[in-house]
Order: C-alpha cells, then structure tokens, then sequence
C-alpha cells in the first residue's frame, strides 16, 4: 500500500507538485485499485510492483497536454480508470467521462469515483462502438484518451468520432509506433485527424509515447463501424 509521502515524492522525482488534497486522492485511488486487483483482474500480472511510474505517473504525463478551457474528456476502454481517474483528480472542475465495457470494471469505477467524490466524473458502460453513434456524445469531446485499447488505425476510428472539430485524442503508444502511424493514413484521412506532437516518457527505461492525433474534419456518420468490421477489415 502506498503512502502520501511516498507518492509525493515519486511525482516529485519526475518534476509533478500536487496539493495534498490531490496526493491523498491518488494514493487513495492507487490503494483502491491495487486492493480491488485481487479480486478482478484490473492490471496485467506483475504490474503492481512498478505501478506508481508504469501507471500512476504515465497517466499523469498527459496533464501539460490538456486544453486550458474546460470542454469534456473521454476516456474509453478505462478498465482499471487510467489515465481517467488520476487525470480527474487533477482536473476536477473539468467533465469526464469513462466508458468501459465489462461489468465488473465499469463497477469498479462507479466505486472509485463514489468513494473520491469525484463529481464532475460519469461512468458509462457501453461499447465504445455504440456509444459512437449516440448524438449526446459524438463531437462533443474537447479530449479523447485511451491507453492500450486498440492498434492506431482502429483506435482512429474509435475515438474521433467523439471528438469536436479541434479536439486531440491522446494515445498512449510503446514500441512500433512509427509503423502504427504509417498504417493509421487511410483512418487519418476518413475520420478526418491529422498526427501532432509527440512526448517520449520512458519510464523504467522502456520505449514509451503519448502521441497525440488532432482531429481537423468531421467524421462521417458511418464511423465507428461495428466491431466485427473494425477487427475483420481495419482501416490501416
């Protein structure tokens, strides 16, 4: 379990100053997940061991990235609420919301946001894919984040279609990346996003990148495609 102290001096290593409202917050977060990983699988096995720089931290890179106005941010595919929920706990003023399908880890963020009274942060459980064509949320986003959900193309589809014309969507990104944007072209230009800045964090020493996609067209309304097209024909 991790400490307030040692989470604030962790951010602080990497140059991240928090109030202690928002260390706590973290660290309860941080706790909570790590506790509720023993019951369902919300991290991948070993990860608890480095979670503070592999999870924790890597969420937090995304915050100078963020639009200084205020417009919604989506996370989909949130599983385990990362980057959401820590990026809410800095942002709390801001909208969020977080789209997981499964039930269990929709429940557990419903639970998370509850206990840190989070109150600008909505948990909806729904297919990305469905959720896409729902006028309440599409081009509505001023941000878009998801951290392994998807390869490049398919991810393109997924997320723009959320995303207002100016929007960004924040793709967390190892290894191949380059070869991830030479195959996601067709998507950039169906879904109407173009590649922007880069921010290499290569925490515990391994290739690491959130790469950011600015969204500079509307989308047509017959994407997202359903899931079976995106896996069988992607647009890469």
């Amino acid at each position: 379990m991790f400490k307030k102290e040692q989470i604030k001096t962790r951010l602080g290593k990497v140059g991240m100053d928090f109030p202690p409202a928002k260390i706590e917050k973290l660290a309860l977060f941080s706790n909570h997940l790590l506790s509720t990983n023993r019951k369902i699988n919300l991290l991948a096995r070993g990860e608890e061991e480095n979670f503070l720089e592999r999870h924790l931290i890597d969420s937090l890179v995304a915050l100078p990235l963020l639009e200084k106005e205020k417009p919604p941010l989506m996370d989909i595919g949130s599983g385990g609420g990362l980057p959401g929920i820590p990026l809410a706990i800095c942002c709390p003023k801001r909208p969020f919301f977080l789209v997981e399908t499964r039930e269990k880890k929709a429940g557990f963020l419903q639970e998370a946001v509850r206990e840190l009274g989070l109150e600008e942060v909505h948990v909806i459980q729904e297919r990305v894919e469905d959720l896409g064509k729902n006028q309440e949320f599409r081009e509505k986003m001023g941000v878009v984040t998801a951290r392994g959900l998807a390869p490049l193309p398919s991810l393109i589809e997924l997320s723009l279609p959320f995303l207002r014309v100016g929007g960004i969507l924040l793709a967390w990104k190892g290894r191949g990346l380059e070869e991830e944007i030479k195959n996601s072209e067709k998507a950039l230009e169906l879904l109407g996003g173009v590649p922007g800045k880069r921010v290499s964090s290569n925490l515990l020493g391994k290739p690491h990148f959130l790469q950011v996609i600015i969204k500079e067209k509307t989308s047509p309304e017959r994407f997202p495609r359903r899931p079976a097209a995106i896996k069988k024909r992607p647009l890469g």
